[in-house]
Parts: structure tokens; C-alpha cells; sequence
């Protein structure tokens, strides 16, 4: 006689919500370090991004004010890999109006920082920035075109922007790369 398997009782309400900044951060850089590496590798093959993670550190995620005028960053995480590229990790559950241009400043301060005095630019590693958005970063409403194209652009889960070669669209350089999640796309595809 088969005896069934024993199931746990969850009260799902009675968790955390991993889309609050302090849910997120306490998962992801106090516990097991596995977590966040799985979910970095998710997000690449997502992409069929040919990088694999073994190891990360986590790093200070704040990026310091350049003049007393600057604004202060901090990120949700910030960690670095085995080859010293920098990742960024953002929860925005709000404000998705300035976040393209916010995502951007805090990559070009990373990606600022990480280059030693006298060190050559060509050997400076990516800084890859991730944000995890409450809805399409661009709505198909602020779209510039409305073609078919931006209506499927609106409509992805997951969105990597590089920069690229706008006639041929050849990957300019690997130094940067944002990924953009749509939580609410992504939760609704899950259920």
C-alpha cells in the first residue's frame, strides 16, 4: 500500500512579499548564496547568454556622490563574479517613469568606478545592470511608433538592451547590458 506523500499547508499571506526592497535583499545577499546565483543564471539563459556563474561576492551597494550636488545611489544588490564583472540589481516596484534613465546612471557610475587609475579600458569588465519592474518599462502608450513590433515589445517579460550598431545591429561592445523583468507579465505567465 502506497502511503501519500505528506504536503505542507502554506498561508501564501503570511509570507513576504520578495517585491519589497528588504524582502528581496535579505533573500538574495544573507542567505544562501546558490539563490542568487541560480537566479543570475536564469536570467542570462533567458537570453541564451553564454555565461554561467559559480561564484559571486556582494559588494557595497552604494555608489558615492561624485560632488556634493550628486545624488546619493543605493542599490538593492550589488555583486561582482569571478571575472570581475559588476552586476547591479534593482526591485522597482513603483515609478517606472524614470527608471530607463535611472537604470542607465547607475550603470555608468559602476561602470566608472570599476576602472583602476592607469588601467586599460579594454580590459575593464561589463557591468550588467537588473531590474525587476512592476509593468513594461516603455508602455506601448508612450511608444514612439505603434507598429506591430512595439506592441510585442510591450508585451515581453524580459527585455535586454545593449548597445548596438543601428544599421546592422552588431553588438557595439559587451560592457553594458540591462535587463529589464516585467514582474506582473512574468506573474501572470506563472499562473
Amino acid at each position: 500500500m502506497c502511503k501519500e506523500a505528506e504536503t505542507l499547508k502554506i498561508d501564501y499571506l503570511q509570507l513576504m512579499d520578495l517585491r519589497i526592497d528588504y524582502a528581496f535583499k535579505i533573500l538574495f545577499t544573507k542567505g544562501d548564496p546558490r539563490l542568487l546565483i541560480s537566479l543570475l543564471n536564469a536570467i542570462f539563459a533567458n537570453k541564451k547568454i553564454n555565461r554561467v556563474i559559480k561564484s559571486l561576492s556582494i559588494k557595497n551597494p552604494y555608489l558615492d556622490k561624485e560632488s556634493g550636488d550628486d545624488k546619493l545611489s543605493i542599490l538593492d544588490i550589488r555583486a561582482e563574479l569571478e571575472d570581475g564583472t559588476t552586476i547591479l540589481i534593482e526591485m522597482h516596484m513603483y515609478a517606472l517613469g524614470e527608471l530607463k534613465a535611472k537604470t542607465i546612471r547607475s550603470w555608468a557610475r559602476a561602470f566608472g568606478e570599476d576602472l583602476e587609475v592607469g588601467g586599460s579600458y579594454a580590459e575593464q569588465p561589463p557591468t550588467i545592470a537588473i531590474a525587476f519592474t512592476n509593468g513594461a518599462v516603455e508602455s506601448l502608450e508612450n511608444s514612439k511608433t505603434k507598429t506591430t513590433e512595439a506592441k510585442a515589445n510591450a508585451n515581453k517579460i524580459h527585455r535586454l538592451c545593449m548597445i548596438m550598431d543601428c544599421e546592422d545591429f552588431t553588438v557595439f561592445t559587451d560592457a553594458m547590458e540591462l535587463h529589464y523583468i516585467d514582474m506582473k507579465l512574468f506573474a501572470k505567465a506563472v499562473n
